[in-house]
């Protein structure tokens, strides 16, 4: 396979296993700290894992236009 395909795929995998282990950290932390720390905490990781992509684009496009075929992936995918 291509290397366009492959890193899509290794992002996924690699965002899916860092969300199935957010809940069993976050109950680790949630003993030592209280809620709003916590959720804090998961914000400011968040963020500061976007910020290297938020800051290599100089250029704000607009967001591609939904045509009939992305409207049922758009659906199928807020029904998920």
């Amino acid at each position: 396979m291509k290397r366009e395909i492959w890193i899509p795929l290794l992002m996924a995998l690699a965002s899916a296993v860092l969300f199935a282990a957010a809940t069993p950290v976050s109950k680790l932390l949630l003993a030592q700290s209280d809620p709003i720390q916590l959720a804090g905490l998961l914000y400011l990781g968040a963020a500061i894992g976007v910020l290297p992509v938020a800051l290599k684009k100089s250029v704000r496009e607009a967001p591609p236009a939904i045509n009939r075929a992305n409207t049922w992936r758009l659906t199928g995918a807020i029904l998920c």
